[in-house]
C-alpha cells in the first residue's frame, strides 16, 4: 500500500524526540514538574504531527500516550517526560526500519496531491469526463517512475480524443486512426477555399492546429502503435504527456466526447 507522508514532520518529529529524550537521564530537573504552560504548548506541539496509522500504528499509540500524559493534572515531571519521548522515538526508530520510502521528484510531485488542479486543465476535465482517470493516473505513473504504463495511459486518452475528432470531420467507423485523420484534414486543406464546405471554412484554422498538434505527439511517440516491447524513459514520457496535454486542451476549445 503506498501512502502519502509528510517527510519534514518525521524530521520535526524526529528532532524533538531526541531533544526531549534527553530529560530521561538524572539530572537536577528529573524531578521538577513541568509547569502547566509547558505542557501545554508541548501537547500542542505533538498533536499537529500527523503520521499514517497504518505505516506507523505502534508510533502512533505510544505518541498518543505522550499527548494524554502532556494532558493530565498529575504532575508530570521532567523525567517521566523524557522516558515516554525517549518511548516513542524507540517505536519510530523501528517501525521506520520496516518500510522504504521513496522520493518523488519535485517537478511531478504536485500528480500525487489529491488537491491538485485537474492535470490537463479544467476545460478538458469538463469536455472529456471518461478521459479522467486515465489522465490523472497518467501523471502518478509519471511521478512514480511508472514511465511506460503513463504512455499506456496516454494511448487510452488518445483514443477517445481521436474519437471526437474524427466525428467533427465527419469520418465513419469506430476506430479511426491518426493517419485517417490526418489524412482529411489535408485533403480539405489543400481544396481551394471555395469548394470546402461552409462549416469546414469556419473551423478550418481550429482543424488545421488539430492537424499540426497530432503530428506533434506523433513525433512525441515516434511510434503510435502499442506494441508489448515499446518502453519508455522519462524523457520519452514526459515528451508524450506535454504532447497529449497540448492536443487535448486544443480539441477541448472546439470538440467534446
Amino acid at each position: 500500500m503506498l501512502d502519502r507522508v509528510r517527510a519534514e514532520r518525521l524530521f520535526v518529529l524526529a528532532a524533538w524526540l531526541g531533544r526531549f529524550s534527553e530529560y530521561r537521564h538524572p539530572s537536577e530537573s528529573s524531578g521538577k514538574v513541568i509547569p502547566d504552560n509547558q505542557r501545554k504548548a508541548w501537547r500542542e506541539h505533538f498533536e499537529r504531527i500527523q503520521l499514517p496509522p497504518l505505516d506507523f500504528p505502534v508510533t502512533v499509540k505510544a505518541l498518543a500516550r505522550l499527548v494524554e500524559a502532556l494532558s493530565g493534572d498529575e504532575g508530570l515531571t521532567y523525567g517521566q517526560f523524557g522516558l515516554r519521548t525517549y518511548d516513542v522515538g524507540s517505536r519510530l526508530h523501528d517501525e521506520l526500519e520496516a518500510v522504504s520510502m521513496w522520493i518523488v521528484s519535485a517537478k511531478y510531485a504536485h500528480h500525487l496531491n489529491e488537491l491538485a488542479p485537474a492535470p490537463f486543465g479544467d476545460d478538458v476535465a469538463q469536455k472529456f469526463p471518461t478521459a479522467a482517470l486515465d489522465i490523472e493516473e497518467s501523471g502518478k505513473c509519471l511521478a512514480l517512475g511508472r514511465n511506460t504504463a503513463s504512455v499506456f495511459h496516454l494511448m487510452r486518452v488518445m483514443e477517445l480524443a481521436l474519437k471526437a475528432v474524427a466525428a467533427g470531420l465527419g469520418i465513419p467507423g469506430t476506430n479511426p486512426g491518426w493517419d485517417a485523420i490526418l489524412t482529411k484534414i489535408d485533403e480539405e486543406l489543400k481544396k481551394k477555399h471555395q469548394q470546402k464546405p461552409s462549416a469546414w471554412r469556419a473551423q478550418e484554422q481550429f482543424f488545421a492546429e488539430i492537424a499540426a498538434h497530432l503530428r506533434a505527439v506523433k513525433t512525441a511517440w515516434r511510434n503510435p502503435t502499442m506494441h508489448v516491447a515499446a518502453v519508455y524513459d522519462e524523457e520519452r514520457a514526459a515528451d508524450i504527456f506535454n504532447a497529449v496535454r497540448s492536443f487535448m486542451r486544443h480539441i477541448a476549445t472546439g470538440l467534446s466526447e
